[in-house]
């Protein structure tokens, strides 16, 4: 009986103990440098898309797309990984690798999508957010003293009145803001804690049994 005890107790521990898996970056620019100039770039239905370039040199298991965000009420946005389009430095919105469904803003700070589960494979790559409804939201970019990983800037806009596209391409004009975060690991096994809770029932059978 106590040597049972002595297990249940020693799986109880390595249980409890075993430390939280903290976010890891697969891209993090940081949010605004001190003393550097910081423009925003506004999403909303005339400028309903904003991307970033960046290049992986291998598989990424993304968990999460954010961008430091100001909204002054609540704007919906969705985050999406296009490829990139073959004639211009931009995305190509026909090639959406991955998508996630609109998320809301409000407030200040870093937002954006998270609970991701993408396995994007190594190449160049646009990640940014579409505008898809509410207030404007601005997208918090860096100037160029700033430097970071990423590649090529590219803005959408819409005119209201004719619904025509056009697109303005930017390299290290300004640097967006953009963390992008890898799939957590399970802090804690589920096995393990099944393991656990059987022992213990394990052990209060056999003392109900020995009463």
């Amino acid at each position: 009986m106590k040597k049972l005890s002595w297990i249940v107790s020693s799986v109880l521990a390595f249980v409890l103990t075993v430390p939280a898996t903290g976010v890891c970056y697969l891209v993090d620019t940081g949010e605004r440098a001190p003393g550097s100039t910081v423009v925003s770039y506004r999403l909303d239905a005339e400028h309903p898309l904003i991307a970033v370039e960046f290049t992986n040199a291998d598989t990424w298991h993304i968990g999460s797309i954010e961008g430091f965000f100001s909204v002054s009420g609540t704007a919906g946005i969705q985050a999406a990984i296009w490829s990139p389009h073959g004639s211009f430095k931009r995305p190509d919105t026909s090639m959406v690798r991955f998508s996630a469904s609109p998320s809301d803003l409000t407030g200040n700070g870093w937002m954006g999508a998270g609970g991701l589960d993408w396995e994007l494979p190594a190449g160049v790559w646009w990640a940014g957010f579409m505008y898809i409804s509410g207030d404007q939201a601005s997208w918090s970019a860096n100037a160029a003293d700033t430097p970071d990983d990423l590649g090529w800037e590219a803005q959408q806009t819409r005119d209201p009145d004719t619904g025509a596209v056009t697109w303005y391409q930017f390299n290290d004009q300004y640097n967006f803001t953009l963390r992008v975060g890898e799939t957590s690991a399970v802090p804690v096994p589920s096995t393990m804690i099944l393991l656990a809770a059987g022992l213990m029932g394990l052990s209060g059978f056999k003392r109900k049994i020995n009463v």
